[in-house]
């Protein structure tokens, strides 16, 4: 069963591609399953950056109008290609700041699967490219190990929260920390994932198997082989499998390469309906 849990319609900024064109392409492609994952990003101190929503072509914030009619696409797009499941997620950007916030916002709307996700650290995304000098700016003399830190401080209290069903790209600190620390962001971070996967499996929350980055750098999957297999004996049983895919030919990228890797290490992959995790068969 091919699915792909980790999509980007062109509700976000940054995506291209309708909810109806994403599902047509999956059905070409031979895929049981998909579950849209818009963006989610709502932190106060970035809202000229990241709190807006493409409203067919009209840019408006994130608490807005939008989502109805994202879940009314959905539901078209249902009826029209009724082989294809189609679930609705979201992919939420997390802040300590905002956590009230998140949990009012997702217990409004009947989502399949909440997507939790660490963008920014201080404030300062560390996952985009056109960020990445100030990146380097805040945090090179800073160094490395203060990167490891503040990252898995805020993903631990995301985790805490319990309101995320699946964690996305778990060691995304790479995506940019190895061009500018190195491997040393490798090590740096070490220190911090035995008791982050343990928190993990104590919470019950799954852990994403993320495609994107076999396509640009960091050319390997997050988060790496050797985190998947703490993950595994540290007790997490759920693991979810997405493209990240913000354009419809990144659809499904990687999928064959991340299912291998999960056979290999021996975990069960899941869906999710009405926020209930279901393990492949």
């Amino acid at each position: 069963m091919i699915l792909d849990y980790h999509i980007h319609p062109n509700f976000s900024i940054d995506a291209q591609g309708t909810i109806e064109e994403y599902a047509a392409q999956a059905v070409k492609l031979g895929m049981a399953e998909i579950c849209f994952t818009p963006h989610f990003e709502i932190d106060s101190v970035r809202k000229e950056k990241d709190d807006k929503i493409n409203f067919y072509g009209k840019i408006v914030p994130m608490r807005s109008e939008w989502i109805d009619y994202y879940f009314k696409e959905i539901e078209q797009a249902r009826k029209k290609l009724p082989d294809l499941q189609i679930r609705s997620g979201i992919e939420v950007g997390y802040d300590p700041a905002i956590e009230t916030e998140i949990k009012l916002f997702i217990k409004q709307f009947p989502f399949d699967f909440i997507l939790g996700a660490i963008h920014c650290i201080n404030h300062i995304a560390i996952t985009d490219h056109k960020e990445l000098d100030e990146f380097k700016t805040n945090y090179l003399e800073k160094g490395h190990t203060q990167v490891a830190k503040e990252y898995f401080e805020i993903l631990n209290l995301a985790i805490k929260t319990g309101l995320f069903h699946s964690i996305a790209h778990f060691d995304v600190y790479k995506k940019y920390g190895l061009e500018i620390f190195g491997e040393k962001i490798i090590a740096a971070s070490e220190p911090f994932l035995d008791s982050t996967l343990d928190l993990t499996a104590k919470q019950n929350i799954g852990l994403e198997i993320n495609t994107s980055g076999l396509r640009r750098n960091p050319k390997e999957i997050y988060p790496a082989p050797l985190i998947l297999l703490k993950a595994k004996q540290a007790g997490v049983k759920i693991f979810t499998i997405g493209s990240d895919a913000h354009r419809i030919k990144d659809l499904g990228s990687g999928l064959k390469q991340g299912f291998a890797l999960a056979q290999k290490l021996g975990l069960d992959i899941y869906r999710f309906e009405q926020g209930r995790p279901i393990a492949l068969k």
